[in-house]
């Protein structure tokens, strides 16, 4: 009878593990489905080269986070240019949230042609400190 409960009881365990487990693979999807980037597969160049402007869609459908960082960067021809902000705004809605990136070369000038960004986004929820992120690269086209 003894051995039938400790059987019982590492069934009962190996059960709510298990519970445990799927929990927490569910809440890391559905992290990631409420927190998404979309970079244009086209940018503009501005300022004779000088920076190019990229369209970025963000999804934040996370509530009570902060942005720790979000930022967009461009590369083309082996160089990268400086990060510039991306606007993130958490409000608990699937909604895109449309904005325009003006990126920065650095030591460069941009060229019309194929170009490769990136971005990334980071957000820490001050109460828990449990974080979230999201990175996306994209090959682009600047006209």
């Amino acid at each position: 009878e003894y051995n039938v409960m400790k059987i019982r009881s590492k069934i009962i365990l190996l059960f709510v593990l298990v519970l445990l487990l799927a929990a927490a693979r569910n809440g890391a999807a559905l992290a990631k489905q409420a927190l998404s980037i979309d970079i244009s597969r086209t940018a503009t160049l501005v300022d004779g080269g000088q920076a190019v402007e990229v369209n970025i869609k963000t999804v934040c459908a996370i509530e009570g986070v902060e942005v720790f960082e979000a930022f967009v960067y461009v590369t083309q021809n082996g160089n990268q240019s400086q990060f510039a902000p991306i606007s993130v705004s958490c409000s608990g809605s699937s909604k895109p949230q449309k904005s325009i990136a003006r990126v920065p070369a650095l030591d460069f000038l941009f060229q019309k042609g194929d170009a490769n960004a990136s971005a990334y986004v980071l957000l820490v929820d001050p109460i828990t400190g449990a974080d979230y992120s999201v990175s996306v690269g994209e090959a682009i086209r600047i006209r």
